[in-house]
């Protein structure tokens, strides 16, 4: 059997390109499961490849199933592809976030036979061992099709327990150092010798916005095996800066100890970062510092809300007097810290959006940034919404048009113009502020400073046209 696994490329987010490590991880599981299997990868991001080149490289290729994976900024894209690719293929398949939280519209589409939700290595090969032999097709767990269509959907069905039982990703598929010419996650071009890397899975925390990929239960490789993987880029591809893309990495600071004590074991020169962010009131000054002398060079900061009322509506609760010294002494320490923020949730007014701006500049932030809040299907946020709402949500992400979170409807207490008016301010009162110049000038360097503000620039032009960057600012400066 042929696989063809796919990263689709679309040219509205064409900054964003990281190493399809997801896929790669299918692709290892895959071979080990199938010894006599062939599975090729197309990272249409890496090459900009258009959906017509992408169906003219599957057509040479010939395979039984072809994969694509999707998250919600690529959707009309996945729909395109998936049209040219089905004459050429018995199946067509598709994961990742997309598919776990709009399975229901997705499979209207009659050019996919199969969504695989959540986390994908068991029932992918369930299903793939269901198709080699064709006779048989029986349900398999978080695979769903218009034959067993999914009710209620467990996460934790059928993923992997024992994470070090997973074979590193297939590197074969691909050329690491292809990929140095891209950002870091954090936003940054620090490093160009950056790659994505995982030691656990899954997040015991429920945050109301979270449609937790990988479920609920916390699972974690070794020390020993997470690091035999970094030691692996390091000394074989070159890999200097590590983006750790852990829901949360230090739930146990023991374990963040034991890290830098085999980083500095090994006697490994690298650097490392958290774009999903750290738990602020998890961390001490001592991890802090430890990871510090190892390597750390940048964690997101996942504040949400200077609201307490609101970070009580997002089961947010987070110790604030302690978030608050935890980036003081990072900052401290020269390590880059970025605030996450989301305005517009539910009910939010714009007097507590202003709080949350003005907290994002009150601490020694090193990069902010502000999300609009879009409750997703499978989220308690879109549980939580009046019908109407749901209604209004269901027909903006079920448009297989282009997506944009500056375009999701408004779900917040306040209004469409004081809503865009607050997002504008924040980004504009944040960077615009000399001691923020100066620091990222410190730590990042002039040349990284002008890239970083041409991507603070993009993030505000997305904004509708009512609120390009003119009225931006004017709406700041009232």
């Amino acid at each position: 059997m042929r696989i063809v696994l796919i990263n689709p490329y679309n040219p509205r987010f064409e900054t964003k390109t990281f190493p399809p490590i997801g896929l790669m991880y299918l692709s290892s599981y895959l071979k080990r499961s199938f010894p006599d299997i062939e599975v090729s990868l197309i990272d249409a991001r890496l090459n900009r490849t258009s959906c017509s080149e992408v169906a003219r490289v599957v057509a040479a290729i010939k395979p039984d199933v072809v994969g694509i994976t999707a998250v919600v900024d690529n959707r009309e894209v996945v729909h395109q592809l998936a049209a040219q690719v089905r004459s050429l293929t018995k199946w067509v398949v598709v994961g990742g976030p997309y598919a776990t939280s709009m399975r229901q519209v997705i499979l209207q589409d009659r050019n996919i036979d199969y969504l695989v939700l959540g986390e994908g290595e068991i029932p992918l090969s369930k299903l793939v061992r269901n198709l080699q032999n064709e006779a048989v097709q029986e349900p398999v767990d978080r695979v769903m099709s218009r034959n067993f269509p999914a009710g209620e959907v467990n996460l934790l069905a059928d993923t992997v327990s024992a994470l070090d039982d997973l074979p590193f990703p297939d590197f074969g598929l691909v050329r690491v150092a292809d990929y140095f010419r891209f950002s870091s996650a954090m936003g940054t071009h620090a490093f160009r010798q950056t790659w994505p890397v995982a030691s656990s899975r899954g997040c015991p925390y429920s945050c109301a916005f979270c449609h937790s990929h990988f479920g609920h239960k916390h699972r974690t490789r070794s020390v020993l095996r997470f690091v035999d993987e970094i030691e692996l880029l390091h000394r074989s591809h070159g890999v200097f800066h590590f983006d750790i893309f852990d829901d949360i990495f230090n739930i146990s600071e023991a374990r963040v100890l034991d890290f830098c004590n085999e980083l500095e074991r090994r006697k490994l020169r690298i650097r490392f970062s958290f774009p999903n962010g750290l738990r602020l009131d998890r961390m001490t000054a001592r991890s802090i510092d430890r990871m510090a002398e190892c390597g750390l060079f940048a964690f997101g900061a996942p504040i949400e809300s200077a609201s307490e009322r609101i970070r009580k509506k997002m089961n947010k609760g987070l110790n604030m007097a302690k978030a608050e010294q935890i980036v003081r002494h990072a900052a401290m320490r020269n390590v880059v810290v970025s605030g996450f923020f989301i305005f517009g949730y539910p009910t939010e007014t714009q007097g507590e959006a202003q709080a949350t701006i003005d907290l994002a500049c009150k601490l020694p932030f090193t990069l902010a940034s502000f999300q609009k809040a879009t409750p997703f299907p499978g989220t308690q946020m879109f549980d939580e919404l009046p019908p109407e709402k749901k209604s209004e949500l269901m027909s903006f992400l079920s448009t297989a048009g282009p997506f944009t979170y500056s375009d999701s409807p408004n779900v917040s207490g306040m209004s469409d113009h004081a809503l865009r008016k607050c997002y504008a301010r924040a980004y504009l009162k944040f960077y615009l502020r000399p001691k923020v110049v100066f620091r990222l000038l410190y730590l990042l360097g002039p040349a990284l400073v002008l890239r970083l503000g041409g991507v603070v620039l993009r993030r505000i032009t997305t904004l509708r046209s009512s609120t390009r960057f003119t009225q931006c600012k004017e709406a700041w400066t009232r």
